[in-house]
Formats: structure tokens, sequence, C-alpha cells
């Protein structure tokens, strides 16, 4: 299996160079935001989402067709950041106050710019950054009268270079880098107040530098200057600065130290300290750009359904074919503001969690007398008591009643519950497991191989056996890898639609490989290796290095899962951590590290990362279950899996202050047409269930973020942060009664997404998305064409009391076809029962992205407010105005509160809205806040 699964995102290498950001500047995309098909269906890809002043490009992985950004001026787009001439016009440096850190691997020569200390000091600490220069300049998180320097990352060639210029980006992105999106603002033309940066290549990497020590040590060590990239503020230079944001997303990935090194000199960088972070805000604008549909489920099999259900297409972004108003600028005025900024706090999620799934939170649980103990240290042989453990998981779960606790001591436990023979089984009786007061514990799934085990040839290859048959649920060696990418579409690894991925072919296979902790990319043949990657000879079951293992620690995948829990009990799990089991995509009782069937299940301040596929998959979850303040952090596929089916009763589960970051790390989904489920987390035929203050970020490839689908009925999803999200923040699919409220969404390709009836999207805040807010029906209709797990058409939606700034595209869109087809009976008019106190906002002067994308028999593009309210008579009371940066408290620091309301907006919460939000009472902003406001 590739690995790529860095906390922000190496496009290809989405372990190392996805730190980058790949949405957070953690790790650089891990795939390129192909798209999956939005409503449960094939994932076409989707255009990129290029800066906001200049050209919007396609990703290399990107087959659908390009979707029309807004760009700013013509002449801001033609404007690149290598332009050296001096410009009469002022630049404007004041908003150049943000420090711009740098930090370079010196074992593969990549460097890493982040605005975010964070990351920076994350990158160093967790993946081999750990030449620190400091900081290299000062640039802009907003402002006008600067350029988007775009972040471009290929995985590869171990390289990440930072652009102003379109052509530049374009160029690039077919030579194979991933666009990350806007890393921050500079200048294109030299002023008395900016210095320049430099650009040197050596080898097939860039470095940039502002540091005349570091441009003349580059150019000593073999570097040639390349030119100006951009011009930023000195680094030195006296001005207020604000405290950096954290990363949005995860940091860059380590590569092997055996990686061969290219790195540049370490030359002393200005010594500035790096301020200290402030709350967590957004993160770097997501690569993805819109795509046409997004895939269904498939049910799971074994003790779930075995049969993958049947997606359905989301509706394309038709051409439009009435003519829409001409005026590009707001024709409505402003209201007048209110002088008293928006005191409500915003949704942050969780911060006391380690969002990289490193470690686990710290713990305090207290323990029965008759508690049986399970120790790395213990003996099978021992009584199970605090002061005689025992060593193993079987032997703590056969000593354990029902209804008893296994407490297990500080440590890692190569280990997995499995049945006499080896293979896997099922854990039947009620537990609790936990973890000793203020003790690390980890379950892993691989084994530490000796050096000494690798056979080498004459090629400088070094092989181990290594067999697996546990793998896919005891089936991996019935049927080829290569087997499973063509149809028929049953595994037993992966669903050949879904793992169809061809810039990370070998996806499907959970093998995976760690050096010295750092995850090996899984390559198909012995050709490609290099010293970051392996093959498995599924043939001759070995696993095959492309360099010598000695000195090195080596960790192979062993175990496909930690532990099954399935006998319609209840189960308690806290404190632990899940690690590197070789999980496979495909449904089935193997495909999460944790699998719960038809049980209660309650987990607490859990870690589940670096699965190959699912974290935790829960099937006909039992009222009473809940997931709370655990970490699901670079997973292959899902951190996240609920699957009911159409006969359980109401579950009401809750999942409520957790972490999930970089999840769908292998890129999932990039051609899926039928049993696509990529996403952060992805609930099915739920019957009730509370989605609230989760952090939601950084997943790989085409994923959603939340993701309600089939069926999913009295889900309400409150006070969650979504962000960077390839494809949609939100999306409440072919379902029926939700809530969306006083969410903060930022910087996806859709924002909210809505295919389901009587769903309410109140006091969302939705910041600098490629498009706002989708609202369509699709081809399904319950009993039609033997659909009978799908929701009502979709009718009676309200969009109520939403900020929405900086979209690309479309702030509102309000269609009824998919794919250009006639969907149902259902048309806009009909879709949209309530519809005002929104307010709208551009995101720079000259930016006027089309307000509302209105399909009834026709299509037309509402260019202003004033247009629509005259043709609708909805969105009375709202508000659409431009360039509004000084609206918000402090946009730039991510604060995005309304900082001078506009007047006449204050409106009430429906009761059971104000109900779920803490019983909020009488005349609200509009706008997101968080619990307790």
């Amino acid at each position: 299996m590739t690995t790529f699964r860095s906390v922000a995102a190496l496009a290809a290498v989405s372990t190392v160079l996805a730190g980058f950001g790949a949405t957070a500047l953690p790790v650089l995309s891990t795939a390129s935001a192909a798209s999956s098909s939005s409503t449960s269906s094939t994932a076409g890809s989707k255009p990129t989402k290029v800066v906001k002043k200049a050209k919007k490009t396609t990703t290399k992985k990107s087959t659908a067709k390009k979707a029309t950004t807004k760009t700013t001026a013509k002449t801001t787009a033609k404007t690149t950041a290598k332009t050296t001439a001096k410009a009469p016009a002022p630049v404007n440096c004041a908003a150049m106050k943000q420090p711009v850190y740098q930090r370079v691997n010196p074992a593969i020569g990549m460097q890493l710019l982040t605005t975010s200390a964070t990351e920076a000091a994350n990158a160093g600490s967790r993946y081999g950054y750990s030449t620190d220069l400091s900081v290299a300049f000062k640039a802009a998180t907003s402002g006008t009268g600067l350029v988007q320097v775009h972040r471009l990352v290929r995985a590869k060639a171990w390289d990440a270079y930072w652009t102003a210029d379109a052509t530049e980006i374009k160029t690039l992105v077919k030579a194979g880098y991933t666009d990350n999106g806007t890393n921050f603002l500079a200048s294109s033309v030299s002023a008395a107040c900016t210095t320049p940066v430099l650009t040197f290549t050596k080898g097939g990497l860039h470095r940039q530098t502002a540091s005349t020590a570091t441009a003349t040590a580059l150019q000593k060590s073999g570097w040639t200057k390349k030119g100006i990239g951009f011009y930023a503020v000195p680094a030195t230079s006296a001005s207020t600065v604000t405290a950096p944001s954290p990363a949005p997303g995860s940091s860059p990935s380590k590569a092997p130290t055996s990686a061969p090194s290219s790195a540049a000199p370490a030359s002393a960088a200005p010594s500035s300290a790096a301020p200290s972070s402030a709350a967590p805000t957004s993160a770097a604008p997501a690569s993805a750009a819109p795509t046409s549909a997004a895939p269904t489920s498939a049910a799971p099999s074994s003790a779930a359904p075995s049969s993958a259900a049947p997606t359905s297409a989301a509706p394309t972004s038709a051409a439009p074919t009435s003519a829409a108003p001409t005026s590009a600028a707001p024709t409505s005025a402003a209201p007048t503001s209110a002088p008293v900024p928006d005191a409500r706090r915003l949704p942050t999620g969780p911060t006391d969690l380690d969002t990289s799934g490193r470690t686990i939170p710290d713990t305090n649980y207290a323990f029965p007398a008759n508690a049986i103990f399970l120790s790395t240290t213990g003996d099978d042989a021992n009584n199970g008591s605090q002061g005689s453990p025992v060593r193993t998981l079987n032997r703590a779960v056969a000593l354990a009643p029902a209804g008893g606790t296994i407490v297990i001591r500080g440590g890692v436990y190569r280990d997995w519950y499995h049945d006499a023979s080896g293979n896997w089984g099922f854990i039947g009786k009620a537990l609790t497991f936990q973890n000793f007061p203020h003790e690390q514990v980890w379950f892993d799934g691989t084994d530490i191989v000796p050096s000494s085990s690798f056979t080498a040839d004459s090629l400088g290859r070094y092989s181990l056996a290594w067999s697996t048959p546990q793998f896919c649920q005891g089936q991996y060696y019935s049927r080829a890898l290569t087997d499973q990418s063509v149809s028929p579409n049953n595994g037993p690894c992966a669903h050949y639609d879904n793992a169809n991925n061809p810039s990370n072919p070998m996806a499907m296979d959970p093998q995976m490989v760690f050096v010295d902790g750092v995850q090996l990319r899984q390559v198909a043949d012995v050709s490609q290796l290099t010293p970051s990657s392996f093959v498995y000879d599924w043939t001759n079951r070995k696993v095959v290095l492309g360099f010598n293992p000695a000195g090195h620690q080596i960790e192979v995948t062993k175990r496909p899962i930690a532990m099954i829990l399935a006998n319609k009990t209840s189960y308690t799990i806290r404190g632990i951590g899940f690690r590197k089991y070789a999980t496979n995509e495909y449904n089935n009782l193997t495909q999460a590290a944790v699998y719960v069937g038809s049980s209660m299940a309650v987990f607490e301040n859990d870690v589940f990362s670096q699965n190959a596929a699912g974290g935790v998959m829960l099937y006909n979850p039992v009222e009473g279950s809940a997931l709370r303040h655990n970490v699901f952090a670079d997973n292959g596929y899902t951190g996240l899996w609920q699957y009911s089916s159409a006969s359980s009763p109401v579950n009401n589960l809750v999942i409520d202050s957790n972490v999930f970051e970089h999840n769908n790390a292998e890129g999932f989904g990039e051609k899926c047409a039928a049993s696509c489920g990529q996403a952060a987390l992805k609930l099915t035929q739920i019957k009730g269930a509370t989605i609230t203050n989760n952090l939601v970020e950084n997943s790989g490839g085409p994923a959603n973020g939340i993701w309600c689908d089939l069926a999913c009925v009295d889900v309400n999803i409150t006070y969650n942060v979504v962000r960077n999200q390839n494809n949609r923040g939100i999306f409440y699919e072919v379902s029926d009664r939700g809530v969306i409220a006083a969410n903060l969404v930022v910087n996806n390709n859709y924002g909210i997404v809505v295919g389901s009836a009587h769903t309410r999207v109140y006091n969302n805040t939705m910041i600098n998305n490629n498009n706002g807010i989708w609202v369509y029906d699709d081809t399904r209709q319950y009993g039609v064409g033997g659909w009978t797990n799908v929701g009502p058409d979709t009718t009676a939606t309200e969009l109520v009391g939403n900020v929405l700034w900086g979209t690309q595209n479309y702030s509102f869109k309000i269609s009824t076809q998919v794919n250009g087809q006639p969907a149902s009976p259902a048309v806009a008019a009909a879709m949209i029962t309530r519809m005002d106190h929104n307010v709208v906002y551009a995101g720079a002067a000259g930016q006027t992205p089309n307000y509302v994308w209105w399909q009834t028999s026709g299509t037309t593009l509402y260019k202003t407010l004033a247009g629509f309210q005259q043709a609708t008579g909805l969105e009375g009371g709202s508000v659409w105005a431009n360039n509004p940066a000084a609206s918000f408290v402090d946009p730039s620091a991510g604060d995005y509160r309304l900082a001078a309301a506009p007047t006449g907006l204050a409106d009430s919460l429906p009761g059971d809205i104000a109900g779920l939000l803490g019983g909020i009472a009488g005349q609200l902003l509009p706008g997101a806040f968080g619990p307790g406001r």
C-alpha cells in the first residue's frame, strides 16, 4: 500500500510531501484533488482551486471540465511573481506582517515555508525537517495589491516550490506537481520596504531565500540562481506581528534516512523567534476543484451485508441557458454597520488533542479491584492481577468476566485478538479496555524485522520472506491485486472502481513498510524501487526494498486488525492507540482496526492512526454508542465509517469533540463509480445522530469531510470546523430531516452540499470555498428503480443566517439535474422554502462571483442579490458586498466573526435548533458560533 499519509500531504508522497499541506502545510496534499462524484457516483475529477487572482488550472488527475473560476482583474491575473520592474503604485507592505518560517529536511534537501509556527515545529520534531532557518521573511494572509503565492509539491521528486506566476503554476502542474493553493500573499514588484525572495535550483529541487548569507552559501554548494520569485518584507523589519495560526493540516513527512541527500547548507537565518501559535485558524486553500458527483457507500459484508450499495450521480454544472444579468458589482447597498463587533466565539473543535495522532490523550481512569491486567512484561501463565499481569490480548480476554475491565500497562503491543487457528476472532462478551493511568498504550499491526532477515541480490535489492494469509478477511491470496482492478467488484481487498487511482495504483494493497518510523511508498514493480519505496511480491510472498536496511528499524505490517467486537452487547475502549494495521478498503470484517457489530460501543480518548484503510467501523451501532475526544489521523481510507441496515432501530449515535486529520491518505475514490465512501467520517442509514464540536481537516484525494448518505434521518451537524477537503466539506445526501448549524467551513471544494429533504442550514460561516452551498435533487427516488434506501426528493430546504466570504464560483447553487438529465419532479422553487438573513461577501475588491446558480426549467446565473430577490422573492433581508475584510475581526488569524455586523440581520433561531445549540434565545447575528457562544 502506498503510503502518502503525512500530516498535510505531499501529493504523491502523501506522507512526506503530504506534510506540506495538502492542505495543511503539514503535508502537501496527498492526492491532487481528483474529485469523487459528488453525489455518490463517479468520482470525476474536478478543477483545482487556484488563487483568487490567478488563472485556475486543472490538476493532472482531473478529467472533468475545468470549473470556471472568477478571476480578479485580468491584468492582475497576468501579473507574475517574476516581475522585476519598479511599479509606481505603492506596495501594501503594511499587510505583510506575518512571519513565514522555513525548515529544510537535510536527508532529501526538501524545503518547507509556512506561516504556522506550529507546523514548522512539528515538521522539525516529527518529520525530519531538522534544519531550522527561523523566519525567512514576512508576507500577508490577506490584503489588496498583492499576489497570491501558491505552494506546489512533486512527491516523486521530493520537491516543494512557492510561486505566484500563473503560467509557471500551470506548467508545473502539467509536469506532475500538485498545486496546494495559496500559502500566503506577497508583492510582484520591488519597493523600499521589500526584499527579493530568490529561487535556486539543484538536481530538480528548489530552494528559496531572502537571506544574502543563505544565497551565498547555496551558490557555493552548487545551487544555481534562477531569479527572483517574488518580493516580501524582510524578517527583521519592525512591524506588528500577529500570532501565527496553527497549520491547517498535516506536517511534512520525513523521508527515510537512507534517501539520497542533496540538502542545501543550513546557513544562518534570521534569529527572530517564532511567535507562539494562536487558536486554530483556517488552512491554506484546498487544492480541489469542483467535482461532478459523489459516490455512495458500499454495504459492509460479513457481519454486515456484502453487496455494495449503488450510488447515484450528482448534478454537473450544466452551462446556463438563459442570459444572466451583466452587472458584476453588487447592486444592493450594504446596510449600515453596528459599532459593536460580534462577541461570540467561533467553533474550534477540540484544542487539547495532538492532531498528528502520534500521542494518546492523557487519562486517569479508575479501575475495579477485579480488573485483569495486561503488560508487555507479563506472562500468560500469570493470573492477570495487577502484580501478576498477562502478556497477550487473547489471554486477558479469556480471564476477564463478562462486564469486566482489562487494564493495559504502557507500551507497544504487536498483537491482535485471533482464534485458535491464528485468524481473526470475535470478542463476544461485554468488556471495558482501558489504559493504566497516565501511560501510553499502543496496539500496533507491525512486527520489527531485523535487517539480517533480508537477503541481498546482485542488483542491490533486499528481500524478505513475508506471508500474510490473514489479510483481507483471510482471502488475501485468493485473488491477485491485478484482478481486483477490474470487474467483478468483489474484492477481497478493495472495490476495483474505488481503488482505481492511476497516481497510486497500490493503494488497494494493505501491505505497509515503515523505516525508522516513516512509511514507505509501495510501488508495483522492482524496476520502480527507490530508497523511499518497497514492492510486495504477491506471487512469491516477499517484501523487497531498494536500499540496505542495515542500521535502520524496519517495521512490516503483519496483522489485519486489532479486534472485532460483536455479540449484541456493550464495549468501552478508552485511552488506547491503534496504529499500522493492514486494514482493507473492501467492506468486510477486516476493514477497520476495530470493528464493532450490532453492539453498543463507547470510544473515548483513543487514537487511530496510520492504518492501511479504516480506523473504526460501526455496523448497526446500538443506542448509547458514542465517540468522544478521539483522534483519527493518516488512515488510508476512512477514519470512521458507520453503516446501519434499513431495519435497524434508532441509533442516536454521538460523535463529539474528535479530530479527523488527513484521512483517505491513500487517495481512494479517484475514479469510483458505485462503491465510494472516501471521507473523514461517513455515516450510512443512521437513525438519529449528533455530530458536534469536531475538527475535520486535510483529507487526501477526493474525500468528503462529514458525509451522511442513504436514508440518514434526524442527523444534527453542529459546531464543527471542516476545512481543506478536496470534495465536499459537509455532505447530506439522499436523506431526510437534517440540521447543519453553527459550523465553520473553510477552504473546501464545496462548502455544504444538500441533496436531501427537510434539511435546515442555519448560521454557518463559510470561508474561501470554491462553491458555497449547493442544493440539488438527484436521479434516485424512493421506490423507483429498486431504490428503497434513499430519502424523499429534495424539498423544504432552509438556508438562513449563513455568512459566506471569498467563494470562487457560486455562493449558492440550486439545481435539479444530474449530468444534464431531468432528475425528479422536484424543481428549484419547491426545494427552497426559506432563504434569508444571509451575508455574502466577495473575497477581494473586484471579485464578484455569481450570487446564485438557479435552475428550474432552465438555468439562470444571478450575479447580483438584487436580481435574485426580484426574480424569486427570496433572500429578503440578506446582504451582499465587495471586499469586506474589515467586516471581520481578524481574518488573517482565522477570526471570521463579524466585526461590524450589518444592522437588520439579527434573527431568532427556530425553537428546536435553538435547543440543539444550548437553548439559545433572542436575536442572533448571522454566522457560526461555538458551544456556549
